[in-house]
């Protein structure tokens, strides 16, 4: 995991050199002999935008004819080209210069990308056509900003895959273009306008391309799908928010993958391991048809991919185009997903569907698929399901456990004339949405999506039908805006700064972000599992790892949570007690691995890892019994840290006091000392040692 740069994309005007003042001179002549008000502040919003759009906002409710707007067009150019001939190599912008040289020394490919015709000249005038690779402008592509594809176009020219292009803009609408096509932005000047960059820096004076790569490390990236990968690369790209965690499968699916979400403490029987987080219902699947043919990656010609984890807000993205091999026709597909930090039981996905150059129709069905399994176990039995044209949602039980979980589905869809039908597929309802589109025209739709379970709330499908229609009131853009700002305020007093090495960076902010979303929010009778929520490994079961390596980060940065995680230990000291008295002890021996009651629930025997035919004895849940003194030592570290007096007064000192006996009766009086004989250490691989506890 390293946050790859290999190209710079460079917008012209603003970023290398400032003709903004010519733009506003030529706008404002034309303006004047069209008796027409025009201002700086009304030239601030023509900024990244097109010559027709710009004429558009130029004369408001003012009807011209085709004639007329081009006549116009053509004016206000004749006379910025003539500003434009007094442009020399003195007016590139303070540091533009430099670094040219430095990313051409790097060999780092270089491009400029803007939505001015006029950019060859300019960019000759200025002296750096030898410095860039290719230069690309609005004759290269039909969409202009805030649309991606000038940006993809000059990736594809330069050979790079888009998520390791990085874009240096000064417009909103071209922040919003670069981000769209999965690149990493950088944005130039003061302002709102450039607020949505994942780096803002004032100008390019003594900027570095280390600087420049620093924007990177906030997001973990897969420029190229490769199917090899997958299981890896689903575990990388999970997503949650405390109350579930959701593996980065694609929505689509793909042969063999390994698809899941686990909703904390929503647990089942299961032989072997005693209990486990059972796999729910897929709420992120869809089913895509263009033209009668299924979208799927292992079909196909495949181009422009790219795919990141944005880590600032948690949001993954996933951009491409699909090509049918048969019949030559291609779409453009850009999928967003996240589950909402803001509104724990909500979760969302957006999914923007465009044909290329053709119209289509366009068949997608949206689905909460019940058919999943923990690995060929079954654990769900679906009680009631329902779909219409606006809703679908369905209610499931676990077969051994009975608690109840409920999810929930509305659809928010833009673009075309479309129609929907509810789908009531037994245990997979859907709703299913044609939409009839024309060449190059895009359909939008936003899939909303609720959840909620027998341990939160007695009736979980009504609060699940209340809260998507809630959700999907508010809209996508309003659901980000609050789960941006609730990341926004984890990262404010949690993110760890390494300078000079961009690899750690993003690796240690990866770390910090798979805390985050397997740490309970809410929920103080949770923890957070050895594998996290990000797979079936583990069980979901809680082990020592918690109390020494996960609870300090959250302690002195989160102490909300590190209390929750605490919580879990304080509601499972019966588990600990029983435990105890089940090997002959007074006092509390906590489980080598806990679940939801804090009994022990480590298998006594597995499978070979190598011989299926063969068992192997696990010995950790008899005699590795350090993880009573980790606990102890966990609650102890929070109230130095926090001063919680109620917290290490009701809940420490109980725990410390009872652990104290059991470690009082465990131990061996030899002499004037203490033995612990036949155990296992903190590093798990030596059974039956003395003293290693």
């Amino acid at each position: 995991m390293h946050p790859y740069i290999d190209a710079i994309i460079f917008d012209l005007d603003g970023v290398i050199t400032d003709s903004a003042e010519f733009h506003f001179q030529s706008w404002k002549r034309l303006a004047d002999e069209e008796g027409i008000p025009f201002s700086t502040s009304d030239n601030e919003k023509l900024r990244g935008v097109s010559r027709r759009k710009s004429l558009e906002f130029l004369l408001g409710d003012r009807q011209v004819t085709e004639f007329q707007a081009e006549e116009m067009i053509a004016r206000k150019n004749r006379y910025y080209e003539q500003l434009l001939s007094s442009i020399t190599v003195d007016d590139l912008l303070p540091g533009v210069r430099k670094l040219l040289v430095e990313l051409e020394r790097k060999q780092v490919k270089i491009a400029i990308a803007s939505t001015s015709r006029n950019a060859p000249s300019v960019v000759d005038r200025l002296e750096i056509s030898d410095m860039i690779d290719i230069l690309v402008d609005e004759s290269s592509v039909t969409g202009q900003k805030p649309t991606p594809y000038l940006f993809l176009y000059a990736a594809h020219q330069l050979g790079v895959p888009p998520c390791r292009c990085l874009v240096i803009e000064d417009t909103a609408s071209g922040i919003e273009a670069a981000h769209s096509a999965g690149m990493v932005v950088i944005g130039l000047g003061l302002g709102e306008r450039i607020a949505a960059a994942d780096l803002v820096l004032p100008d390019l004076e003594d900027v570095t391309f280390e600087d420049l790569s620093y924007a990177a490390t906030w997001r973990v990236s897969e420029p190229e799908f490769i199917p090899a990968y997958q299981h890896y690369r689903e575990t990388i790209f999970t997503q949650g928010n405390g109350y579930l965690g959701t593996r980065g499968t694609l929505e689509e699916r793909y042969p063999f993958d390994q698809q899941a979400t686990f909703v904390h403490g929503f647990w089942d029987d299961a032989p072997i391991v005693f209990t486990e987080l059972a796999n729910v219902p897929d709420w992120a699947a869809i089913e895509i048809r263009v033209n009668g043919h299924r979208f799927r990656l292992d079909q196909g010609l495949i181009t422009d991919y790219s795919r990141f984890l944005d880590l600032r807000t948690g949001v993954l993205h996933r951009r491409l185009r699909w090509t049918h091999l048969e019949h030559g026709s291609a779409v453009d597909l850009h999928f967003l997903r996240f589950p909402s930090l803001a509104e724990p039981h909500v979760m969302v996905l957006r999914v923007h569907i465009t044909p290329v150059d053709f119209p289509a129709q366009v068949d997608v069905r949206v689905m909460l698929d019940s058919h999943v399994e923990n690995q060929g176990l079954l654990h769900l039995h679906t009680l009631s399901q329902y779909s219409d044209e606006h809703q679908a949602g369905l209610l499931v039980k676990t077969r051994h456990t009975g608690k109840l979980l409920a999810m929930s589905t509305r659809l928010n869809v833009h673009g075309g004339s479309h129609d929907s039908t509810g789908n009531d597929c037994p245990g997979c309802p859907g709703i299913n949405v044609t939409a009839r589109l024309d060449a190059n025209q895009m359909l939008t739709i936003d899939k909303v999506v609720a959840v909620y379970t027998s341990r939160e709330v007695e009736d979980p499908l009504m609060h699940a039908q209340l809260k998507v229609e809630e959700a999907a009131q508010a809209g996508f853009q309003s659901l980000r805006e609050a789960n941006d700002e609730a990341w926004d305020e984890f990262w404010e007093t949690s993110d760890v700064i390494i300078e000079g090495d961009d690899e750690a960076q993003l690796s240690l902010r990866h770390a910090l972000y798979q805390l985050r979303i397997a740490a309970p929010t809410s929920d103080e009778q949770v923890s957070i599992g050895a594998k996290t929520l990000s797979g079936f490994g583990y069980h979901g079961h809680v082990f020592w790892d918690n109390e020494i390596f996960v609870l300090p980060f959250f302690t002195y940065t989160q102490p909300s949570l590190a209390r929750n995680m605490l919580m879990y230990r304080w509601h499972t000291l019966p588990g600990a007690r029983k435990k105890a008295q089940d090997n002959g002890f007074a006092g509390a021996q906590y489980a080598w691995e806990s679940a939801e009651t804090g009994e022990e629930v480590t298998p006594t025997w597995v499978h070979h890892s190598q011989d299926k035919t063969k068992l192997v004895r696990i010995w950790t849940g008899d005699i590795e019994i350090h993880i009573s003194a980790d606990i102890a030592y966990a609650m102890h570290q929070f109230w130095q840290v926090t001063g919680d007096d109620d917290f290490w007064r009701d809940v420490g000192i109980p725990i410390l006091l009872e652990t104290a006996v059991f470690w009082g009766e465990r131990a061996e009086q030899e002499g004037d000392r203490f033995a612990i004989r036949d155990v296992i250490g903190p590093d798990e691989y030596h059974d039956h040692v003395d003293n290693n506890a």
